[in-house]
Formats: C-alpha cells, sequence, structure tokens
C-alpha cells in the first residue's frame, strides 16, 4: 500500500478481511464502521491493492460531495489518482485505473452500454444501505464479475434484511462501543461545580421550570460561573447552553470582561454564519438553547449547559405520528437509518441519519398538544419543539408547542420544502402523456397497446390530442359509445397507441416503449428526479384524468384533489409533491366502496398559517395528562418532515445532547461542567441523564460524581452507578423475598421463582414499550396459574409474557417445576433451580415418606442431587 499510508489497528483488520474473503471466493462483502472511524480511509487502501493486482476499480456514490471525498481521499493516502464519471465528464479513454462514479449517471442506459461487463474488475459502494435501490442494482448487475464491497456505518437500518439478499457476508465489523473504548472517537468527562444556586422559588409550568424565571435566578450567579470557568474553560472551546437570549447576551459580555473571546448566537442573529464558522475568533459560544440546527464543529470539546430542566427526555410525538424515511412513512425507526429534514437555510427537504431515538410513557407532569384542521394535524408533547415564522417570510425560529399555543395570533409553519432536481429527460408533452396513462389509461395484456379514454365532451379533449401529437407517436382515434356500464352522457373518444415503433410508412413516428420505465400504476421512481417545473406539467394531466373538477374551467385551477384506490400511487405522489413546493394531505373514504378510495389534496404552498385566536385558523388544544406513549427521533438538522392521518407537517425534532464526541486534533475528551448542584433537592438533568435510561441509576451517578473531585469518565461512572444500584436491587429483593417465603399459598410468587432460578432478564425486566406496559390478560392470568405462578405477583403483559416463555423452556428442558423449588428452597436447599424435574421429585418422595421431616443424614446447605442416568421421562 505504499508508504502514504498508515492504517489503524482495526482498518488493517478490516482491510485484511476483505481481501482474505475476496481470495477465498465470496464476491459480495459488506463492510461497517461507524461515522468518524475512517471507512473511506479502508476502502483506499483496498482500491490501492486491487490496482496493484491488475484490476480496474469504480467507486459508487450517490451525492457528488461524497465522490469529491473519495477521490481527494484516495489522493492523499495512496497518492492514487481517479476519473470521473458524472455528467459530462467520463472515464472512457482515460488512463486511470481508478473511476469514481455518480450513481445517477452510470444508471442511464446509455451511459451503461457503453462499458463492457468486465470493464470493471472491482466496485466499491460508499453508503451501501442504498445498494437494493433499483439505481444501484442496475449499475452492479451490468458487470456481473466484479468483485463488490460495500462501506456502511447504518447496519441496523430496517433495510439490513435487505441487504442480505445482496452481500454475501460482512467481512469486518467495528462498533461504535469499541471506537469510544479504544480511544477513536472521544470520550465524555463529566465534573461537577458545587455552586449553590438557589432555584427554590422558580415556578413550574408544564412539569419544567419557567424559561423566564429561570433566567432572572441565574442572573445573580453568572459572575461566580464566569470565575470557575476559569479554571477549566481557557484553553478549550466551549458552548453554553443558557435559558433566555437576554441571559445568554448578558453571559457574553461578563465572560469577556474575565477575559474570554466570548460572542452570543440566537435565532435572530444577523451575523450568526459570521459567527459560527469556527475561524478561531471565539473560544465560548453562548446561545439561548436555539444554536443553528445542523451546525457542527469537531473542535468544541467543553459544554455547560446552564438551563437547568426537570424534564430528561423532552420533546415527541404521539404514536400516531409518523416520520418520513427513506423506506417511507414509519411510526418507528431505527438509529442510523436515514430521516427526512427540513434544512432550514435553504427550506429543502433532505434525507440525514437518525442520530438518537426515545419511545417512553408521557410524564406525570407532560401532556400533549393538539392542533387539528382541515390542512393539519399535529399532536406533540408540550414541549415538543415547533418550527415556525411569526411574521412571514422573516425567517423560521424555534419554540416548544405550548409557548406556539399562547400565541394568540397565531404562526406559520412549514409543511413542504423547495428542493433542486436534476431533471429527467422527457418532453411536457411525454410527461403528460404519463400523466394521462396513470389516470385515464390502460395497457392491453396481448398486444401492450395502450389505450386513453376520454368523454368527448370534456374540454381538454384536443389538450390530450396535442399531447399526442408532441410526442410523436402513431395512433388510431376512435369515436364510439361507450357500452362499459359506465353511464354517458356523449360518446367517448379513445386514442390507442401500439408500443413498438411503426413500420411502413409511419416509420418516421414511435411507439411508446420509449417510455415504459417511466410508466408505472404506483408512480415510478424514475420520475422522482423530477424538477418542480416538470411535476407541475405532470400533475396538471393528472388533476385532469381523476381530479375532482366541479365546472369546466376547474381544469386550469392550482388547487387540486385527486383520488384513486391505488395507495402505492397516491403516497409517492404525496412524497414528490411535499418536495417540490406543494402542501400534499391525504383523507381515506371507505363509504361508496368495498375497497378504500384514496383522496390527496394538493395546493402550491409551502406554508400555513395556523394557532389564531380569531379567523378560520385551527386552534390548539392543551389536553390533560394521560397515559400514553410518545417517541422522536434526533438528527443533525433538528427537524422532522411528519405526517398524522394523512396531514404532512414539518416539525423540529427531539434535542439530546450528542454534540461534542467527534475527534479532533488535541482533544482528547470532551467535558461537561454541571453548576447545578444545589444544596436544596431538585429533580433535575444532570450529566448522568445523556446516557442512563434508568432514572435509578442516573441519580446513583449524579449522587458519585458530585463527591468525584477530579471529574470522571462518564461511561466508566454509569458502569459504577449501575453496579451500585444493582447491588441496591438484589438486597432489597432478597429481603423481600424473606418475607415472601413466610407467606403458604398454593401458587409460588413469581419473585421466588425468579430469585431461585437466577434469572436476571426476569428480575430486571422493564416493559419497553405501549403493549407490553399494559397489565397481564385474563389469559396470561389462567396459563401462569396453571403453570405454578401467582400471577398477582406479575405487574405487566410483558413480564407475563417473558415469564411464560422461561417456565416452558424449563418444561422442555425437564428441569425442576416452580413448586418443586419452592417445597425444597423453603426447607433449606439451595440452587434448586438448577435441578431436573427428577431429582426434584426423588427428594420431595423421600422427605414425604420420612413423615415430611427431612432425614437426619441430609445437610440441606450441602446437599448435591445425585446424577440421574435416565429420568423417568413422565416431567411435568
Amino acid at each position: 500500500m505504499g508508504d502514504l499510508m498508515q492504517l489503524r489497528p482495526y482498518q488493517q483488520e478490516a482491510h485484511d478481511a476483505v481481501m482474505s474473503m475476496w481470495d477465498a471466493g465470496a464476491d459480495k462483502l459488506l463492510l461497517v464502521l461507524p461515522t468518524g472511524t475512517g471507512k473511506t480511509i479502508v476502502f483506499s487502501a483496498v482500491t490501492c491493492d486491487r490496482v496493484r493486482e491488475g484490476s480496474r476499480v469504480l467507486i459508487l456514490a450517490h451525492r457528488g460531495e461524497l465522490l469529491e471525498q473519495a477521490a481527494d481521499k484516495l489522493r492523499k493516502s495512496t497518492g492514487l489518482g481517479s476519473a470521473l464519471e458524472k455528467a459530462e465528464s467520463t472515464c472512457l479513454g482515460s488512463w486511470y485505473r481508478v473511476v469514481v462514479g455518480s450513481v445517477q449517471t452510470l444508471m442511464k442506459e446509455n451511459r451503461l452500454k457503453k462499458f463492457p461487463e468486465n470493464y470493471f474488475g472491482t466496485i466499491i459502494v460508499d453508503e451501501a444501505h442504498h445498494v437494493i435501490s433499483d439505481s444501484y442494482q442496475r449499475v452492479l448487475q451490468h458487470f456481473p464479475k466484479a468483485k463488490v464491497l460495500g462501506v456502511t456505518a447504518t447496519p441496523d437500518r430496517g433495510d439490513m434484511r435487505d441487504l442480505g439478499t445482496y452481500f454475501e457476508q460482512i467481512a469486518y465489523e467495528y462498533t461504535l462501543p469499541q471506537a469510544i473504548h479504544e480511544k477513536y472517537l472521544c470520550p465524555i468527562m463529566a465534573r461537577t461545580i458545587p455552586l449553590k444556586i438557589d432555584i427554590s422559588k422558580v415556578g413550574v409550568q408544564a412539569g419544567d421550570f419557567k424559561v423566564g424565571e429561570i433566567g432572572t435566578a441565574l442572573d445573580p450567579y453568572l459572575d461566580q460561573i464566569a470565575t470557575e470557568m476559569e479554571n477549566y474553560c481557557r484553553n478549550r472551546k466551549t458552548v453554553v447552553f443558557l435559558p433566555l437570549v437576554k441571559t445568554s447576551q448578558k453571559f457574553r459580555d461578563i465572560l469577556n470582561s474575565h477575559g474570554f473571546q466570548a460572542a452570543e448566537v440566537n435565532g435572530n442573529s444577523e451575523d450568526r454564519a459570521e459567527v459560527l464558522q469556527d475561524n478561531g475568533k471565539y473560544n465560548v459560544l453562548c446561545n439561548s438553547m436555539l444554536l443553528t440546527e445542523g451546525w457542527d464543529c469537531p473542535s468544541v470539546d467543553c459544554i455547560i449547559v446552564l438551563r437547568p430542566t426537570k424534564v430528561r427526555s423532552l420533546y415527541c410525538l404521539d404514536e400516531k405520528t409518523e416520520v418520513l424515511t427513506e423506506s417511507g412513512w414509519k411510526s418507528d425507526v431505527t438509529i442510523g437509518e436515514n430521516v427526512a429534514a427540513f434544512d432550514l437555510q435553504s427550506e429543502e427537504i433532505v434525507f440525514t441519519p437518525a442520530i438518537a431515538k426515545v419511545r417512553r410513557p408521557l410524564m406525570q407532569d407532560e401532556f400533549f398538544c393538539t392542533l387539528k384542521g382541515q390542512s393539519s394535524d399535529i399532536r406533540v408533547t408540550n414541549r415538543h419543539r415547533i418550527i415556525f415564522d411569526n411574521k412571514r417570510k422573516k425567517g423560521w425560529k424555534i419554540k416548544p408547542a405550548e409557548a406556539i399555543a399562547d400565541m394568540k395570533d397565531g404562526c406559520y409553519i412549514p409543511v413542504s420544502g423547495s428542493n433542486v432536481f436534476p431533471g429527467v429527460p422527457l418532453t411536457d408533452d411525454e410527461l403528460r402523456f404519463i400523466g394521462w396513462v396513470m389516470t385515464d389509461g390502460s395497457i392491453n395484456k396481448l398486444n401492450n397497446a395502450i389505450t386513453i379514454t376520454q368523454e368527448s365532451h370534456q374540454p381538454w379533449i384536443e389538450e390530450i390530442q396535442k399531447c399526442i401529437n408532441g410526442c410523436g407517436f402513431k395512433y388510431n382515434r376512435l369515436e364510439r359509445f361507450d357500452d362499459s356500464g359506465y353511464k354517458r352522457t356523449s360518446p367517448v373518444v379513445c386514442w390507442t397507441i401500439s408500443k413498438g415503433k411503426p413500420r411502413g410508412r409511419n416509420k418516421h413516428l414511435r411507439g411508446w416503449g420509449a417510455l415504459e420505465k417511466y410508466i408505472s400504476k404506483d408512480l415510478s421512481k424514475e420520475l422522482f428526479e423530477m424538477t418542480e417545473e416538470q411535476f407541475d406539467v405532470m400533475l396538471h394531466a393528472i388533476h385532469l384524468g381523476d381530479g375532482h373538477k366541479q365546472h369546466a374551467k376547474d381544469w386550469i385551477q392550482r388547487s387540486y384533489h385527486i383520488s384513486k384506490g391505488n395507495k402505492a400511487f397516491i403516497e409517492n405522489l404525496q412524497l414528490m409533491a411535499i418536495q417540490r413546493g406543494w402542501r400534499a394531505n391525504i383523507s381515506e373514504d371507505m363509504t361508496t366502496n368495498q375497497n378504500p378510495i384514496y383522496t390527496i389534496h394538493l395546493k402550491k404552498q409551502k406554508i400555513i398559517k395556523v394557532g389564531a385566536k380569531h379567523g378560520q385558523h385551527a386552534a390548539w388544544v392543551k389536553e390533560g395528562h394521560t397515559d400514553e406513549m410518545c417517541w422522536c427521533v434526533q438528527n443533525k438538522f433538528g427537524s422532522l418532515v411528519t405526517r398524522r392521518n394523512g396531514k404532512v407537517t414539518i416539525l423540529g425534532n427531539c434535542q439530546m445532547v450528542g454534540r461534542g464526541t467527534r475527534l479532533f486534533p488535541g482533544k482528547d475528551h470532551l467535558l461537561l461542567l454541571d453548576f447545578l448542584w444545589l444544596t436544596d433537592r431538585h429533580d433535575l438533568c444532570h450529566p448522568a441523564s445523556l446516557i442512563c435510561e434508568d432514572p435509578e441509576v442516573a441519580q446513583r451517578m449524579t449522587e458519585n460524581l458530585a463527591q468525584e473531585l477530579q471529574g470522571a469518565d462518564l461511561e466508566e461512572a454509569e458502569k459504577q452507578a449501575s453496579e451500585d444500584v444493582q447491588a441496591q436491587r438484589e438486597e432489597a429483593l432478597a429481603k423481600l423475598l424473606a418475607e415472601q417465603k413466610r407467606k403458604k399459598s398454593r401458587l409460588v410468587d413469581p419473585l421466588q421463582f425468579e430469585m431461585s432460578i437466577m434469572d436476571m432478564d426476569l428480575i430486571n425486566y422493564v416493559p419497553p414499550f405501549g403493549t407490553a406496559m399494559q397489565p397481564p390478560t385474563e389469559s396470561q392470568k389462567k396459563t401462569l396459574e396453571k403453570l405454578q405462578i401467582n400471577p398477582d405477583g406479575v405487574e405487566s403483559s410483558g413480564k407475563a409474557d417473558l415469564l411464560i416463555d422461561r417456565i416452558y423452556d424449563r418444561r422442555s428442558k425437564d428441569l425442576a417445576t416452580p413448586r418443586q423449588i419452592r417445597q425444597l428452597e423453603n426447607r433449606g436447599f439451595e440452587n434448586v433451580g438448577t435441578w431436573s424435574f427428577e431429582q426434584a421429585r426423588r427428594l420431595i418422595d423421600r422427605i414425604a415418606g420420612n413423615g415430611w421431616r427431612t432425614p437426619f443424614d441430609i445437610n440441606p446447605k450441602t446437599y448435591v442431587p445425585p446424577k440421574i442416568e435416565a429420568d423417568a421421562g413422565l416431567g411435568w
């Protein structure tokens, strides 16, 4: 590989694994490396070796910046140059042995056919979770003998099982915990500064402290905090989160008086872009919890949160709210899966990995805020972040839902984006033709001819005629009365277009076959690259075919209502529309047909007005607390494209602390300074809350950190706190077990059974989601009683299922029953949970024959049952 590249140990292992598996005959391999661990470096090393072996290498990606990054890293790490296959640039005729290629370019038939199938001996696919898409498959199948390496940082996507249908093996996988443990990603250190900050008089609203009052309460301590920061932050790049803009600005001035180079940014800062450039001018950045979404600065190595909160997992959606992903709308996603976000600067809808996820029940002081109107359906927790603009076109800002609900004059919220697409190679007439085929067209299965049918009195008859002529098709036009059973008020006009190219005197015309890949009743994926103008042209034809038209002039309107029984078509149309400036909502009607009819309501608008206390706008409703679940995901843009009951809204996303863990020269850890360790007890979020899902562990960890004078690694502190809490729980369980053993009952207490068999999954079980948290069903209770377990001690349906599974598993292995275990453990025998059924039965029979007294020659504390070669087989 030359002297230019020195691989890390895991990178060398990854490289060697790929090369050896290819040599062994596995041609399609997957490589999994977390973001920031150098996947480009690894596949550059693989590329270098394959070139040395005489192979021509194609590095395939779907975005221009990935191609540029690959070419740059390849050159810097190996010295290899590369040719570009993208748009007008081509590698053909180049002497380079490496080609970086755009899948959008190579997938085109006229581009692919220029390459022999053996042109590339190796293909490397960056962001390999896209490999199952039609575009990638078209390229890969054109080079069937090439060895393929897919590289991804997102192996847990919902389509991972589909990746297994293409890739033969995972060559190498390096996990995120390994990367942190081996110091290739930044660890987190926490330090508690015990200032006596009194917030006992700060009011609580919606379960959390009132932001305005916190700002006032913090003011007397800001100078003291700045003094403490001198001890820790002089040589660090620090971000400080504060409750109010005015508090943030005041603290900036105080920090500057202490010799820092501090700046402040908020949602309305005119110099925000300049401040965030990270040009070394500032070493402290203050913001009022509204730091620009998507901002990323790897050099940040200290975070201070001066906005105390009582809530650990803020800002969630209700369970009926879906999030848009690359695989469609979902009510659950996997970390790493690409979700749709809204870029507040460009106003584009972009797909980006989910970097965190939460699903939890509502807390006791939490509730939903709901907004239901003709164009909107939103239901989020009261502190979920809402993207809004209260003075149209003045710039996007973010506030909690509860604050938005209190705005008397309402606000504007985004419902669609303004994406820029490269376009498809189709004329306007061809786009209109596709729209007509998808609505009033049909394909004859015998001769593949397309027929478009329309009543002759419709005002757009000549528009269809002009469209077909403009496409240059050979066609037959027939006007007749319809005998299909529909009640027609006038004759119908039928155009029939053959698929193949006509012969004879019509050979200057053509058939529709050249458009085949764009024609699908589900709306072809090939059309997803249409420009906004192209989409509008096709949409107009679709409207004329299947839209609601009250009178003749409605066919030129800009608000469409299109109905079909094909849900896939409607959902694909919605996805296209919201990326091209159309508000697009879907409704479902079951009243007029045995099968549902789906109607998409489209209007050319990017924002809607909501929440005004007057007029016709939808009004917010603050609901009372419920026991429902809520969920959300986080991405780097801080926004989500959501849908509820078919209505699309762009919202803020879950806000979890995840900044600062990327490596940077001279940075060995991220320091979290916790100034809010109070003398009065408050249920606050502290650094422990960032990594502890269990509140009890977080509380113990916070107490431990307060006594740690030198600060502590967050992972190590969490491990110690978990061990401490586990010991406390075991002690409490043992005490409870001792009390339960004194109770006489026909059924066995589940806690005693769990402790006897030492099943930690049962002992520490916490219901993970909604249905599992419900009480056991009657059926589960009856089953538990049959299995000798008292169902009154089983608190949830999920626990009941797990307990039943465990007992059936023990039955299949002929292990001791719950009653046998209780009978013998009550007499002092130990480890009975590991005995077989027959071993327990024989000892109980012996005790019974002795008048239910333990024989004098048996010591229960030391007794080990004799091994039985062949049990009776009667078992349970």
